[in-house]
């Protein structure tokens, strides 16, 4: 942090960048399908190594990872996974919802 602070002289506008491993989003009634792709899209190039979608008003999850040609959908009692970047974590999808 000293160095970032070191470096950045308008550090307390500018925080320090960080990609995650895992983004959650939860889609609500409201989200427009467009942004929500560009989001996808823009976390996949910043190199986030997983991505699930939630959309709990149809209870189904969207998988996306950067090795990945096509998303996986998930619904019903399938297997939400945390592969190896959550090593171990799987929960039944309609856990979440419960």
């Amino acid at each position: 942090m000293e160095r970032h602070k070191a470096d950045t002289p308008d550090w307390l506008e500018r925080p320090i960048a960080l990609v995650p491993n895992l983004v959650a989003e939860v889609i609500a009634p409201t989200d427009n399908i467009d942004i929500l792709n560009r989001k996808i899209d823009q976390y996949l190039a910043d190199g986030v190594r997983l991505i699930w979608a939630i959309d709990p008003q149809r209870r189904k999850a969207i998988i996306y990872a950067p090795n990945r040609e096509q998303p996986l959908h998930l619904t019903g009692d399938e297997l939400l996974d945390g592969g190896d970047v959550i090593p171990g974590f799987q929960v039944p999808l309609s856990k979440l919802f419960d």
